[in-house]
């Protein structure tokens, strides 16, 4: 799961401390959406290279690369994590087998809706003030082949300011799951953000289809 913006105004050291308890986080998630699947499932983790083999590209939909972490390095079936930012849209994809050996492809299957109604979830239960705007459902354009849900959520930081909007994208490609979230403010440039997030998103999909 990813964090919302971080805040412009901390201190180096605050900055390593969120960037830290971020990864934690992220990594916490990710353990628990893998005993989720593997509950489902019908093997157990076993060791891959998933998300290593995508040639993530500096430039993507207008974002810039940021973090890529490995996690699966952690623990197999965690897979890698990547950021991308634009001026004020930030995005994390993760692409992880959650240790289910044969995942079948495509958003119809049980395990990925059932997958999906597991994160949404979590992002319902680790960030307050968070509901869904519009229901998970196929994305739009090169996206159909992924779940999308949209949410409205209070920022952490700024609970009495702007709130956030973000879309989570999840499919089913290669033997993995692709997961996205796509976050920024709701204020006056939430419609170019929000642009900027579709473009992003088409660009995302085109690329794991590709």
């Amino acid at each position: 799961m990813l964090m919302p913006e971080r805040s412009k105004v901390a201190t180096s050291s605050s900055q390593e401390s969120k960037t830290r308890c971020r990864r934690q986080r992220v990594a916490v998630l990710a353990v628990s959406s893998l005993f989720f699947v593997q509950s489902i499932g019908t093997s157990a983790a076993q060791e891959t290279n998933e998300g290593n083999d995508v040639d993530w590209p500096f430039e993507l939909g207008g974002f810039i690369r940021g973090e890529v972490i490995d996690f699966e390095q952690q623990r197999p079936g965690l897979g890698v994590g990547v950021a991308y930012d634009s001026h004020a849209v930030h995005a994390n994809v993760y692409v992880y087998s959650g240790g289910v050996v044969d995942l079948p492809e495509g958003i119809g299957s049980p395990l990925v809706r059932g997958h999906m109604q597991q994160v949404e979830s979590e992002v319902l239960e680790y960030n307050e003030g968070t509901e869904i705007l519009s229901p998970s459902a196929p994305g739009r354009g090169r996206c159909d082949a992924f779940l999308r849900t949209k949410f409205s959520m209070t920022h952490p930081q700024d609970p009495g300011g702007d709130g956030l909007r973000s879309y989570l994208y999840l499919g089913s490609f290669g033997g993995s799951f692709v997961k996205a979230r796509v976050t920024f403010a709701e204020n006056d440039d939430a419609a170019a953000n929000d642009a900027a997030h579709e473009r992003f998103a088409q660009a995302l999909c085109e690329l794991i289809r590709s």
